[in-house]
């Protein structure tokens, strides 16, 4: 419970504490939300929000297209992985073609030196942009 002395002996505690939050504005500008609570939890003001922007000016141009570089190398590796992954699963059925028929590894041969001819393109992508200009 709430231990308050009320300031007009005849409020109410309820009518106490909604005039108290009506008084108080909303930063937000929601309704029906307790200002207090919000002044007390308000987790989209950081402190280290400042810093963080400070920190930011400092990157020049050439950092931020290495991290650009760097997030893209490593979308492309992921793609590699996932298509070696795949050319291996091919090599498996070629291998031991039980329950298919010569025209299904004819098809999945074909598939697999297509995919061999994506991961060459892959490498070299990958090689150009971990090339660092001068």
């Amino acid at each position: 419970m709430y231990h308050k002395k009320l300031d007009k002996p005849t409020e109410t505690l309820a009518e106490w504490t909604r005039n108290c939050n009506e008084k108080k504005k909303d930063p937000r500008g929601r309704k029906d939300k307790k200002a207090v609570l919000i002044d007390k939890f308000d987790w989209h003001k950081s402190k280290y929000k400042p810093l963080i922007e400070q920190r930011e000016k400092t990157f020049t141009e050439e950092d931020t297209k290495m991290t650009k570089n760097a997030k893209l190398i490593n979308k492309l590796i992921a793609q590699k992985r996932r298509i070696q992954d795949n050319v291996l699963r091919i090599d498996t059925k070629v291998i031991n073609p039980i329950g298919i028929s010569d025209y299904q590894v004819k098809l999945l041969t074909t598939q697999r030196h297509a995919m061999m001819v994506v991961l060459n393109i892959l490498n070299l992508r990958i090689a150009d942009l971990s090339v660092v200009d001068d």
